[in-house]
């Protein structure tokens, strides 16, 4: 049966109570695979474009740069927002399963747990390396 307001097939909400859960699973197991472009990534690249244009029509002034960071602030939550849902109703349309497994990429995304583990972790080695011979040198290899 079809969903009449979105044409998407309904959405069982035992699977939608799953979904946190085994996005999290998920994470742990896979992290963020570097081939698949991340919607943080993606989200920047859409500030950064976002924010050259806005500084190009406004103004100099405090005000109209205000004014531009607000504008720049709604439209970024406002078009990810957009196209996430999008995103997740054009794949419930085509399969189902589709569109569940896109939802566990997004939340899981959205965690990045074992990323952000695995990225602290590449910090705090140099960090106990200089903490233990107190040459500075050590915290060079640390990423920025």
């Amino acid at each position: 049966m079809l969903n009449p307001w979105l044409g998407a097939p309904p959405v069982d909400p035992v699977w939608l109570a799953l979904a946190p859960g085994l996005a999290f699973l998920v994470d742990l197991a896979v992290g963020d695979p570097r081939w698949l472009p991340h919607p943080v990534v993606l989200i920047g690249r859409l500030i950064t474009s976002g924010e050259a244009w806005l500084r190009r029509l406004s103004g100099p002034g405090p005000g109209a740069q205000r004014a531009a960071g607000v504008v720049l602030a709604l439209g970024t939550i406002g078009a990810t927002y957009c196209l996430t849902g999008l995103l997740v109703w054009l794949s419930w349309l085509v399969n189902p399963w589709a569109g569940f497994f896109v939802n566990l990429w997004l939340i899981s995304a959205s965690l990045a747990a074992k990323s952000l583990g695995d990225a602290a972790t590449q910090v705090l080695q140099p960090l106990a390396v200089y903490r233990q011979s107190g040459e500075p040198g050590d915290l060079e290899r640390a990423p920025d």
